[in-house]
């Protein structure tokens, strides 16, 4: 028996009316003491674990406005569409027993039980204000801390299932927009440069996961040794780097392949307005090419919204609940083209005119 939920009152498309930066994110790991990590707990651990978690956590939001999912109780769908919109991980969703997540709409978190450990507490926002959000998350922490015995050791911090994550247990991350670094050839160099300094640069669904749609996640890769600010500066610095190094990197693109840029744009506008297949990975390839042409002032600035919210429609598990049918994989390239077809079909042409006499003014 799956327990049915309304996906759509819980899913948060992407508001923000930056370029480049779509939203951040700051984590804890948490572990009770006397459990095994979740890996090497047992099926009754696991559910204890999961009972004394959520029991906490419901009973101290005084909101009323959260919901606790147990995975193993959902379709695959919701599961997968939770995924998809960032409020859940692979790893949980690899594993559902005993597994869960509480979401809370006001206070923007998303608390995941027996994930890699047993708590992965979570707030997002689309705005860079990460030390704001660590308040709000530190302020959740110490309320939860009165009520669960935390595993915590002296010299090490909070003890968690991966030591990468010792110490403070936090991870700070944003979402970033990055075609300019990948169109130019320097995503990859980047990449190294920032794991040289102790951050990570990854897909869109973090550890080994592919940039789709040329969406990065940025974060610190290690916590012990470093205090919570210490280690939201050193966040914060690197995505004011990388937000510079895209903008260069879209100004060199105007100023030595203009055309190339325009054409891609341009395909890319023509595929979505015309084709009668795409798949998933490919459709968020096309419309991170029109949200750059917005950036640009190609399409206008209103768009922009309309944009993430076709590129959460169009991901499978989204495609399928917005459908309400089940579909395999042709049927939905098929049907990812119709909505793409409806939603473009009312786009006005791309306008390169102001920019291509700029740029002959300027040459």
């Amino acid at each position: 028996m799956h327990t049915k939920f309304n996906m759509g009152e819980w899913t948060v498309t992407a508001t923000s009316a930056k370029p480049i930066f779509l939203g951040a994110r700051v984590r804890l790991a948490r572990n009770l003491m006397h459990y095994p990590f979740p890996q090497q707990a047992s099926e009754q651990q696991r559910n204890e674990i999961f009972n004394a978690c959520s029991d906490v956590i419901m009973r101290l939001d005084r909101s009323k406005q959260s919901v606790c999912l147990r995975l193993d109780a959902l379709d695959a769908l919701t599961c997968a569409s939770l995924m998809e919109s960032h409020r859940i991980s692979v790893d949980l969703v690899k594993n559902k027993t005993g597994a869960g997540v509480i979401l809370n709409k006001k206070n923007k978190f998303a608390f995941m039980i027996n994930e890699e450990d047993h708590l992965r507490l979570q707030v997002l926002d689309v705005q860079p204000h990460f030390k704001i959000l660590w308040r709000r998350l530190d302020r959740l922490d110490s309320c939860l801390e009165q009520y669960l015995d935390y595993a915590f050791q002296p010299r090490l911090g909070y003890l968690t299932a991966c030591p990468t994550n010792l110490g403070t247990g936090m991870r700070a991350s944003a979402m970033l927009h990055l075609p300019g670094l990948v169109f130019t050839n320097q995503h990859v160099q980047v990449g190294r440069s920032l794991a040289e300094m102790g951050m990570i640069l990854r897909g869109v669904y973090g550890e080994q996961s592919k940039a789709i749609g040329h969406i990065f996640q940025v974060s610190n890769q290690t916590s012990l040794g470093f205090s919570e600010s210490e280690l939201l500066d050193r966040v914060e610095h690197v995505v004011h780097l990388l937000v510079e190094k895209e903008t260069e990197a879209r100004k060199k693109l105007l100023r030595t392949t203009p055309h190339e840029l325009f054409d891609n744009i341009g395909r890319a506008f023509g595929v979505l307005r015309a084709c009668f297949e795409v798949g998933a990975e490919e459709a968020a390839n096309l419309l991170s090419l029109i949200i750059l042409a917005v950036d640009f002032g190609f399409f206008p600035e209103e768009k922009r919204h309309i944009l993430y919210k076709i590129k959460q429609e169009v991901q499978p598990a989204h495609l399928q609940l917005l459908l309400s049918q089940p579909l395999n994989a042709k049927e939905l390239n098929k049907e990812r083209a119709k909505l793409l077809h409806r939603y473009f079909l009312k786009f006005p042409e791309p306008d390169f005119k102001a920019k291509k006499e700029e740029l002959n003014h300027v040459s």
